[in-house]
This record gives C-alpha cells, structure tokens and sequence, in this order.
C-alpha cells in the first residue's frame, strides 16, 4: 500500500479520451479526513474550523489537476484534458483560498499561526511534486505528515487544547506511517531497505517515547485513549511483522480495520481533553 496520492504512474481513463481528475491513492483520503472527521466528532459545530477544513480538501482535490498540467501524467493525458483541468484547477484553489481566508478571519492568532506552518509545508509537496521527489521515501513521509496535520488548525478553531492535540495527532501520525512502511516492506520489494529500516526504527522509538512521554505527564496521563492509541499501532505493526500477509487485499483490511479504530481512540482522546 502506498503513503499518499502523488507520483503515481497509471493515469485511469474516464472516458474516450479523458483522464480522471480524482486523486487516486486511496490511502492519503483516510490520512486527511480521518483526523478531521475525529476533530468534528468530538467538538461542537465551529465555522471557522469548517471553512478551514473545507479550504484543506479544496486544495488537497486541487492536487491532480495540477500534476496533470505540470506534464506529469503524460503529454497525451495533458492534451486530452488540459483544458478541464485549467477549470477545475482556478476553482478549487479559488474556494480554497477564500474558504481559508474566511476561516481564518473567525479565528485568533494561534489559529493562523498553525495554519500558515500547514500552508509552508503544502508548498514543500508541490515543490517535491513538481520535481517528481514525493515517491522517494522522506518525500512521502512529508505529504503524509503534511495530510495528517491538517487537522490542526481546525482542531484549534474546534477548541481542543493545544497539548493533547499535538500528541494526538503525532501518535496518529507516526501510527500510520510506521504500519504503511511496514506493509509495504512486506508487501513490495524495496532496493532500498537500510533507509526503510531506520525510518522503522525511528516511528518506533516515536511510539516507545509517546507512550513515556503520556505516562510521565501530569495532565495526559488522565487520557487513557492516548495510551490505547499508542498499543492499538504496536499491537498491529506486530500482527504485521509476526503474520507478515503478502496479499495487498489482505494488508488492506488489516490498515483499513486499525485506521477506523485509531479513529475513534482520536476522538475520545480529544472528547478526554
């Protein structure tokens, strides 16, 4: 299973001669809107944080179209839908940018501070897009990272305290990082496994002190559901190092059915603060 919807090689076809404009990596749709859909589930209706939220998915839609017209998904798919993907590319980025700005004027300074860090590293993956880095492995940790958090600034406008925000999205996001690198270490042949293995290394030692860092803390060791968030991704990264299932369909279900669980932990860990 691959991290996030850049860089991918087959353009899938909507029509004769039309290229599809959705983003096709299924895996970066849970890796932004499950933390948001976590942030609303477990906060009241803030406007602000929807426009913030829905300027994040107008930018993150805006993604394919842009790729397209960078020549990235070949010339022939370029000429066939340029012109559908000029459109789509000015309205999506147009709503974004008016969506976020109407967000942000609703909101204080920590708010805006959070989202212009989110914005900053957007610009990081489309300079990797547009340079073709994001399927190397630190390019794909970026957009993940960058899709996870997201979630920030509108967890910030929903009212969530800064520090059991930033912790719980961290573990979320070292979570499935580290399960994504661990199925495709099983699932693909990688030529270059020194780097996946310390990257492994590294999101389990992440995980290790999270779980350090919860129970020495006085206000987060209260939270139950951030240690459970912290045991559900060990205890699945070791269902994957121990069964190891080479099958993708298999692999799928195993992500698909930790994801849903560490999204409600994420909720109740931000309905605890």
């Amino acid at each position: 299973m691959k991290m996030t919807t850049l860089g991918d090689e087959e353009v899938p076809r909507c029509g004769r001669d039309e290229v599809s404009l959705w983003p096709r990596e299924h895996g970066a749709y849970f890796q932004l809107l499950l933390p948001l859909g976590a942030v609303f589930a477990s906060t009241i209706f803030d406007v602000g944080a929807f426009m913030l939220a829905l300027s994040t998915v107008c930018f993150f839609f805006a993604h394919e179209p842009a790729v397209l017209l960078l020549g990235h998904r070949g010339s022939r798919a370029r000429g066939a839908s340029g012109g559908r993907a000029r459109r789509l590319l000015g309205m999506l980025a147009g709503s974004g940018c008016c969506c976020g700005l109407w967000g942000l004027s609703l909101e204080g300074s920590e708010v805006r501070r959070s989202a212009g860090l989110v914005a900053l590293a957007g610009v990081c993956c489309l300079l990797l897009a547009w340079r073709r880095w994001e399927r190397r492995i630190w390019g794909g940790v970026l957009v993940s990272v960058t899709l996870s958090m997201c979630a920030l600034p509108v967890g910030l406008a929903s009212g969530i305290a800064a520090t059991p925000l930033l912790y719980g999205l961290g573990v979320w996001t070292a979570g499935q990082l580290l399960l994504s690198m661990l199925a495709r270490s099983v699932v693909y042949v990688r030529r270059d496994g020194t780097v996946m293995l310390q990257l492994l290394t590294l999101l389990s030692a992440v995980l290790v002190g999270a779980l350090v860092v919860w129970w020495g803390h006085p206000f987060l060791s209260a939270l139950t559901s951030a240690r459970d968030l912290c045991l559900l991704f060990g205890v699945t990264g070791g269902l994957i190092g121990v069964w190891r299932p080479r099958k993708p369909r298999r692999m799928g279900w195993v992500l698909a059915t930790s994801s849903a669980l560490g999204t409600i932990l994420l909720a109740r860990h931000f309905l605890e603060a």
